[in-house]
């Protein structure tokens, strides 16, 4: 007795020349396809959003070590500033007011260059677009052979 290769009976439709195939047959097949290839993107854009959530986690572990060391040398060198504008014009409060302005303009410009950074692709899936390309090419082509 031989055992059958195939998960699936010897007489499914799906298994048969396609010229022999009937219209439901064609459809499931068609849509077995269908599922297959979404399933396979999603595997692909999971794959690569989990690379792209380990490296952000990276990231957002050392951004954070270095806004706290950041802050720590942020507030001495604000006070030695503002001690030293005060020494100039002898007025804490306008010394402090030119001091915030500084720091403001300074965010302003870091915050200019992250965005233009987000804006520039990390948020971008090359390999799944690539893919999609490929499989875009392959469509065009054999459908016009």
């Amino acid at each position: 007795m031989a055992i059958p290769l195939s998960s699936t009976p010897a007489n499914d439709p799906a298994q048969k020349p396609a010229s022999k195939l009937d219209t439901s047959g064609l459809l499931r097949r068609f849509w077995a396809e269908i599922e297959d290839y979404v399933k396979d993107y999603g595997r692909l854009a999971l794959a690569e959003a989990g690379e792209k959530a380990n490296q952000a986690r990276q990231v957002a572990i050392q951004l954070a070590a270095a806004m706290v060391l950041g802050l720590f040398g942020f507030f001495f060198l604000t006070v030695a500033l503002v001690a030293l504008i005060n020494a100039g014009i002898h007025s804490w409060g306008w010394s402090a007011l030119i001091v915030g302005v500084i720091y403001g303009m300074i965010a302003m410009a870091v915050l200019a260059a992250a965005l233009r950074g987000l804006r520039a692709g990390f948020f971008s899936f090359p390999r799944l677009r690539q893919r999609f390309q490929q499989d875009k090419a392959w469509v065009r082509d054999s459908l016009a052979a």
